[in-house]
This record gives C-alpha cells, sequence and structure tokens, in this order.
C-alpha cells in the first residue's frame, strides 16, 4: 500500500514561517502527493509572499479572512490524495514523519487516523517534548486542551468527510469538536515520537480566552448525552471554567476574569458550585507554575490555533 497524501496548509498573514514549513514536507523521505496552501484573505503584501511557491504547492486564495475551519475545509474539499495531513504554517514536520506514519497505517490496516508526539520550543529557546497516546472520544470529553493537533494527525480522506469537516462556527477550539466527532466513529491511533515541532506563542490565551470558552461550554453541552449521566456532565462542566480562571489570576488578567465568572453563572453554573473547584485549581496551578518545567508545561503543547 502506497498512499497519496494531500498536504493542507492554511495560511493567514504567516511569511515568517511559511517557508520553513513548506520545506519540511518537501523535505518529507515520503514524500506527499500534493502541497495545498489555503491563503485565507491575508494582508496584501502577505498574500504576495506566497508566489514563491506557486507551481510546486497549489495556492488558493480566499477573498476575505473566514478562518482556520473554513480555510481546511476548502483545503479538503481541492485534495485529491487517500490521506489528509494537515500542517499550521508555524509548524514544522521531521523528515520522517510521512513515512512513519505511512509506515504505521500498513501494519495497522484497520487504522483510519493516526497522530504524533510533537516538540514545543519556547520564543527563548526551552524545549519540551509532549507524549500522546491513542484517543477515542472520553479523551475529548474529559480534556481541557485538545490531545490531537492537527499538525500531528494523518487521516484517511474518506472517513475524514464521512465524520463531517472542521466547523466554522466553532472558534478557538475547532480542532477538539472535530476530532471527538470523528472519534465517535473511529480511534485515533498514535506513534509516540516527537515528529512535528510547534513554535509556542507567548501569549494566545490572553486573546482568545473567551472564544476558548465560548468553544468549549458549547462543545460539552452540544455533546452531553455522550456522558455517563447529567451530574457527570455537570460536572465537567464546572471544572472546565474552573480550570481557565486561575491562569487569568496570575496573569492579572482581571477583566477578563471577571467576564468568565459572570459567562459562567449567568445561565445554570451557580457560584457556590464553581467556588470549590475554582479554588482546588488555583492551588493546582499555582503548584505547576512553580515546577521546574512548568514554563513549557500545562498549555504550551495545545494551544488554540488564533489565526484568522
Amino acid at each position: 500500500m502506497n498512499p497519496s497524501i494531500s498536504v493542507i496548509i492554511p495560511y493567514y498573514n504567516g511569511s515568517r514561517f511559511i517557508d520553513e514549513a513548506v520545506a519540511s514536507v518537501q523535505a518529507q523521505t515520503y514524500p506527499a502527493s500534493e502541497i495545498i496552501i489555503v491563503n485565507d484573505g491575508s494582508r496584501p503584501e502577505e498574500a504576495a509572499h506566497l508566489r514563491r511557491h506557486r507551481g510546486p504547492c497549489t495556492v488558493i486564495d480566499l477573498p476575505d479572512n473566514r478562518g482556520v475551519s473554513m480555510a481546511r475545509n476548502i483545503g479538503v474539499a481541492h485534495a485529491t490524495g487517500d490521506w489528509l495531513a494537515f500542517l499550521d504554517c508555524d509548524d514544522l514536520w521531521a523528515p520522517h514523519k510521512l513515512q512513519t506514519q505511512v509506515d504505521y497505517i500498513r501494519r495497522n490496516p484497520g487504522c483510519r487516523a493516526v497522530h504524533t508526539a510533537l516538540r514545543g520550543i519556547s520564543q527563548n529557546g526551552q524545549v519540551g517534548i509532549f507524549p500522546k497516546t491513542p484517543v477515542g472520544v472520553d479523551d475529548f470529553l474529559y480534556n481541557d486542551w485538545s490531545p490531537v493537533l492537527p499538525s500531528t494527525l494523518l487521516v484517511e480522506r474518506e472517513a475524514f468527510i464521512a465524520c463531517g469537516l472542521f466547523n466554522p462556527t466553532v472558534r478557538a477550539t475547532e480542532d477538539h469538536e472535530c476530532f471527538l466527532r470523528f472519534c465517535r466513529f473511529y480511534p485515533i491511533h498514535c506513534v509516540n515520537e516527537p515528529l512535528v515541532t510547534r513554535r509556542i506563542q507567548p501569549d494566545g490565551l490572553s486573546r482568545n480566552v473567551e472564544l476558548w470558552v465560548e468553544g468549549q461550554d458549547r462543545t460539552i453541552r452540544y455533546y452531553q448525552r455522550l456522558y455517563p449521566s447529567r451530574a457527570a456532565y455537570r460536572r465537567r462542566l464546572v471544572q472546565m471554567h474552573a480550570s481557565i480562571l486561575p491562569q487569568l489570576l496570575y496573569r492579572r488578567q482581571l477583566h477578563a476574569f471577571s467576564r468568565i465568572v459572570r459567562q459562567s453563572t449567568a445561565h445554570d453554573l451557580p457560584l457556590l458550585r464553581l467556588g470549590p473547584h475554582l479554588i482546588a485549581m488555583m492551588l493546582r496551578y499555582r503548584l505547576r507554575r512553580a515546577s521546574p518545567a512548568g514554563g513549557l508545561r500545562g498549555r504550551g503543547a495545545g494551544r488554540q490555533n488564533d489565526r484568522g
């Protein structure tokens, strides 16, 4: 089996990184059959940077910014490969990334998707390795951050389309919701080797915190029937809201903190139920930040995509 692979790269004002990203795909020991770059309404000077990649890559220009989900979906619509591989334009692949995943699906013919571990690099050069495991529905239902990042995933095109694409109305947590939905039908296998390098942006949380809470809240509520009981669903909803608040306090983002508290308690999350979880999460967060590896632990491997 020699599957053809379409690589889809969403691009939004990413001229600083796109050349390295494309080069990492072109250096693969198992060559991709095509590279599709979807320019998601970038500024004219940023869009002009893609001229150097036309020819070796298929470049699709969108007239305005429609978000990373729509950009990926349009890439899928143009893809001709048997399998899809997503790559954010500021991430990099190890040269044997695709070969390792193809070898895995050859050994496991029932596999419809496989992801990998990754390496995170902060702006000050600190490196962290983030191991990964096979995942199923529960790993998404009970995790605040998606256990699978798009840049690590190789997925069969027909299976991915059958399970539904990225939901453009879900912002900041679109990969979490999409892969949860996929796992209702197929587990995501794993190669626990860091084959993807992710640049960890310094403060994506402050820009996207409200979108992130809104997206996670919406996903948990939409899939509440997958939880074993109403009580389990309610606990998960409270824990998700409580998990973000300590980070805002330690960053002294008090306006965002107060907005999230109001949002959390506006409907059906009583403050008395949120309080104990918040205290526990603050203690846990403080201990984690005090640990030697605190700088790259926690959010780094699962930062939400804030392009578009």
